[in-house]
């Protein structure tokens, strides 16, 4: 009798053992889940978020560019989405998907405004150390009252002055906050503030100005590209900023650029 008991109370503390190591299991599936769905979570507002600081949606604008003097419209619902190192714009309505390069967009019904599709130096010439980098989405905005010309820039909600200056691209590319003259062969181009000149070193020269919404290519030049901006003069084909002493060698790689500081 006393053994029937023994073996009872020795099955009740298995049973008990089982359901413990049982209860212990399920918890560890349960912690187990909840962590995964946490991180499943945590991946989902991280791509979120990344997507939502490398992609803009425009549904009542119109945009443009010029390529090599073609000029192309999107209309429409636009986004233009940044991939890595590469920025694209898709046009659902047009099923259209192009790679936008460097090359500046602009605003159809706003004359004031651009948007720069790939990170780009802010060069101020007063200062022969100062070169900014102004990131990819990077929108500039021109304003004359009483022919007093004002140039700003806007990234994320913050919008900051910019002195008399210009923008490269660290390669060929050089925009114009304000008015400027460029000389080409001797003679002397007024582009108006928010154009921009691409120029390869004794060859091809694409210029277009926006006020005219003139796209001009010269097929070959043998002089160097000179532009005047507030008393400087900065040599486009060698990429040299000319002061009465010195020179300054313009820097090509944007991306390793201190950012602007918009709280300056």
């Amino acid at each position: 009798m006393r053994n029937k008991v023994v073996d009872k109370v020795k099955r009740s503390i298995e049973k008990g053992k089982k359901r413990i190591i049982s209860t212990k299991k399920r918890k560890i599936v349960y912690i187990s889940l909840i962590i995964l769905a946490l991180f499943l979570l945590g991946i989902i507002i991280i791509r979120s978020f990344y997507l939502d600081q490398n992609k803009i949606e425009y549904n009542n604008y119109k945009l443009y560019q010029y390529f090599s003097g073609l000029k192309v419209e999107y209309t429409g619902k636009v986004a233009i989405k940044r991939d890595q190192s590469i920025t694209s714009i898709k046009v659902k309505d047009k099923n259209m998907d192009i790679n936008m390069e460097n090359i500046p967009i602009y605003f159809q019904k706003d004359e004031s405004s651009v948007l720069f599709p790939e990170n780009i130096s802010l060069v101020y010439l007063r200062e022969k150390t100062t070169t900014y980098r102004l990131n990819y989405f990077t929108r500039l905005e021109f304003d004359k009252t009483n022919n007093n010309e004002s140039a700003f820039v806007t990234y994320k909600g913050k919008k900051a002055f910019i002195e008399k200056s210009f923008l490269f691209d660290g390669d060929n590319l050089y925009f114009f906050p304000y008015s400027t003259d460029v000389v080409i062969e001797g003679k002397t181009y007024n582009l108006s503030p928010l154009s921009y000149i691409i120029v390869n070193y004794k060859d091809c020269i694409e210029m277009y100005d926006k006020k005219t919404d003139k796209y001009t290519i010269i097929d070959k030049h043998d002089k160097d590209v000179i532009a005047t901006i507030d008393n400087y003069k900065v040599n486009l084909s060698t990429d040299m900023i000319i002061y009465d002493r010195d020179t300054r060698l313009l820097r090509r790689n944007v991306d390793k650029l201190d950012l602007f500081n918009f709280e300056k």
